[in-house]
């Protein structure tokens, strides 16, 4: 494990990438939906049910860990840790369900063999994991992962119609 600086403009070139968003829900609610969902994701955010979602996105993180270098910010940090233990990696995802935990934000560069880099952003507030900058290898790998936990991707409609995978 090293510790590295990969420097804020790497995060921000990623975060100008395309999202795909990995989450409980196959598409994003409505503004004007006539659901619940504000109760529903309070509900979902709660002790039992949100160390279940964040186990979840540890288990498809950590079968990424088996195809990509990961570098673990931690916060807002610019400092990164190159390839945790799978047990640090795991802890740490299922650990931003935490709401008594003050660091609930993780930022997960993938790092492909040819170079090409992805970011994955877990937020302790939020049901689903933010990917930036993924390829159509790194999607081809992610819809099968999301789905064998449950999870669903699909285009943020920030970046154009969600489109489920």
């Amino acid at each position: 494990m090293d510790n590295i600086s990969l420097g804020t403009d790497v995060i921000e070139d990623l975060l100008d990438q395309p999202c795909w968003v990995v989450d409980f829900l196959p598409r994003q609610v409505p503004a004007n939906s006539a659901g619940c969902f504000s109760a529903v994701e309070q509900h979902y955010l709660s002790y039992p049910h949100a160390e279940e979602v964040f186990r979840s996105f540890a288990q498809v993180i950590l079968r990424l860990y088996c195809y990509y270098d990961l570098f673990v910010g931690r916060g807002y940090s610019p400092d990164f840790e190159r390839n945790p233990s799978p047990a640090l990696l795991e802890a740490e995802v299922a650990g931003c369900a935490d709401g008594c935990r003050a660091n609930r934000h993780l930022n997960i560069v993938l790092s492909g063999a040819q170079g090409q880099r992805a970011l994955v952003v877990v937020d302790g507030d939020a049901l689903n994991l933010s990917v930036y900058g993924a390829d159509d290898d790194l999607l081809a790998l992610l819809g099968p992962l999301a789905s064998s936990q449950g999870l669903f991707l699909w285009k943020s409609p920030a970046q154009g119609l969600p489109q489920a995978r």
